[in-house]
């Protein structure tokens, strides 16, 4: 299938259209990507904070309770106490954010029982302290547990750190992966579709200039048309001169010709012999062969000028009227096959002159065959009617039917059939004044059909 100029337009508009569509749901899919990773990130960075919260909280129980051992003093109880009070927040803020990690959340649970167990040990001794049953053999042994569990929440939380961080590089890597291919997308894109739009314009641009050059030269020729169709009218008139001449001035020759020759013939004729009286029948014979060439020049010329006046034609009725004038039923040589014609549209003169010339021509050219058989018909289709004239005569060489329907083109010599060598020609000049078509096909000695074709009256 060829692609027309606008159809490469839409399509070419249609791609642009469609990445530009393209660069706008990957932006969007790789912001709303990107605003989960920042997401992530943001709470990879809270779980961080709460951990280190929670660390200090711890570092605040342990700080206070060893103040307070040693000192008694009231002051240290206070961070004690706050830390004390605020840790399980946080822990549970911490759980929150890692319940999609299982090891972390097993990590919180194992540090929910370490943080238990200090804040435990914790108030145990600050008890036993306020109690005065303070003894320096079983301070130490508390105080020694309560640094192996310190040491415990530290490696926990340092492990639960670094993962909370491994995830931290790894979602940062992830975004800036993320925005570097799409950078890279949509620079790819965006090139694509200005290299697109590039070459519309281009071949806009020149296809505009190519309809400016074709409308520059289309209006040269209409100004070299205009400029013929007036020398053409100049022409036509001259040709009507002409046809004036003909029909007058060389008409008149003529007749005086033909009347002198009849005179001798009829009042002189003793005083010729055989040969003067052959010589006085050949210039009668050519005198009026040439008014009738005449007649059928006047006829074809006046084709030109004449309007057609459409009405639907009786086909059977026309050729029928035809044949009678013709005399056919009475040549018992000649026998005619009919066939039901359908109706036509067109000017009933004209097509009436087609017939007859088509059907002297069948005639004439099978009047050397001892049987000659004229076949008459028609095929319709919705569009269009084909009438066809075929006979047995004497046919054509087909490589000559170019120029079978040209002025004084005659494939016969004039000694084995009369005729001015015009009939066809005003008949494929009558078949085009009513936009049908004309055709012909022969076999030499088997015969020949004509065809014409016109169009429906719809």
């Amino acid at each position: 299938m060829i692609l027309t100029f606008e159809r490469k337009l839409i399509i070419g508009f249609s791609f642009t259209i469609v990445i530009l569509l393209s660069i706008a749901f990957y932006s969007y899919k790789i912001n709303h990507n990107t605003v989960q990773t920042g997401q992530m990130i943001a709470r990879t960075n809270e779980c961080l904070y709460r951990i280190q919260g929670v660390m200090t909280m711890l570092v605040d129980i342990d700080a206070g309770q060893r103040g307070y051992m040693l000192t008694g003093n009231q002051v240290f109880l206070e961070p004690h106490t706050q830390a004390i009070a605020d840790i399980s927040f946080y822990i549970e803020k911490l759980k929150a954010l890692v319940k999609d990690n299982s090891i972390q959340i097993a990590r919180c649970d194992t540090l929910v029982d370490l943080v238990d167990e200090k804040i435990r040990g914790s108030i145990s001794m600050i008890e036993k302290r306020k109690s005065m049953e303070y003894q320096t053999d079983v301070d130490i042994e508390s105080m020694l547990e309560s640094k192996v569990v310190m040491a415990n929440v530290r490696s926990l939380i340092h492990r639960m750190e670094q993962e909370e961080k491994g995830l931290l590089r790894m979602r940062n890597k992830k975004n800036v992966a993320e925005v570097k291919l799409f950078n890279i997308t949509f620079f790819a894109l965006m090139a694509t579709d200005i290299l697109i739009l590039i070459i519309l314009f281009i071949a806009i641009f020149n296809t505009t200039r190519a309809r400016r050059t074709a409308e520059e030269r289309i209006k040269s020729l209409n100004e070299n048309l205009e400029k013929n169709i007036i020398e053409l009218d100049y022409t036509n008139r001259e040709l009507d001169a002409f046809s004036y001449s003909v029909s007058h001035d060389l008409r008149s020759p003529l007749r005086s010709i033909d009347g002198y020759t009849k005179i001798l013939q009829e009042d002189y004729a003793d005083r010729f012999d055989d040969e003067g009286r052959r010589v006085m029948d050949v210039i009668k014979r050519n005198a009026q062969k040439m008014g009738h060439l005449i007649d059928d020049l006047l006829a074809f010329s006046r084709l030109n000028k004449a309007d057609l006046v459409k009405s639907n034609i009786d086909m059977n009725k026309l050729v029928h009227s035809i044949l009678l004038d013709f005399a056919i039923e009475k040549n018992e040589n000649v026998k005619v096959n009919l066939g039901n014609l359908a109706t036509a549209f067109g000017d009933i003169k004209m097509i009436k002159q087609v017939w007859i010339n088509l059907i002297s021509n069948a005639i004439k050219y099978s009047s050397n065959k001892v049987n000659q058989i004229i076949e008459i018909g028609s095929l319709s289709s919705a569009r269009e009617t084909t009438y066809f004239i075929k006979d047995n005569g004497v046919g054509f060489d087909m490589q000559y039917v170019n120029k079978l329907f040209g002025v004084f083109q005659r494939l016969h010599n004039q000694s084995e059939f009369e005729g001015t060598g015009v009939g066809l020609a005003i008949v494929q000049r009558i078949i085009a004044k009513h936009k049908g078509k004309v055709s012909a096909e022969a076999k030499i000695g088997e015969g020949a059909a004509f065809y014409i074709v016109l169009p429906n009256k719809n």
